[in-house]
C-alpha cells in the first residue's frame, strides 16, 4: 500500500470567492444554496429573534429566494 503523486494538472474542484453581500436584513441560517449555470441560488433559511422563549421559539422560517447572476462586473447585484 502507498500513494502517488502525480505531476499531471488536476482539475479544480472548489473555488472560493469574495461574492456581494447577500440582503438578508438580519443575517440567514440554514438556507438552501446551490448554482445554476453560474448563478448563485439560495432560498430558505431562518432567522433567528431576540425572544428564544416566544410563540415561533426563537426562529422565523424565511421563504425568500435570492439569485446571483454570473456576471464579469465587480458591482454584482442580488436579486430577489
Amino acid at each position: 500500500m502507498g500513494c502517488s503523486v502525480s505531476n499531471t494538472p488536476q482539475q479544480e474542484v472548489i473555488r472560493w470567492e469574495t461574492l456581494t453581500e447577500i440582503p438578508a436584513p438580519a443575517g440567514l441560517s440554514g438556507a438552501y444554496a446551490g448554482v445554476s449555470n453560474g448563478t448563485l441560488i439560495v432560498a430558505g433559511g431562518v432567522k433567528f429573534t431576540a425572544d428564544p422563549l416566544g410563540d415561533s421559539g426563537g426562529q422565523i422560517w424565511g421563504d425568500a429566494i435570492y439569485v446571483l447572476p454570473k456576471t464579469s462586473s465587480e458591482n454584482e447585484a442580488w436579486i430577489t
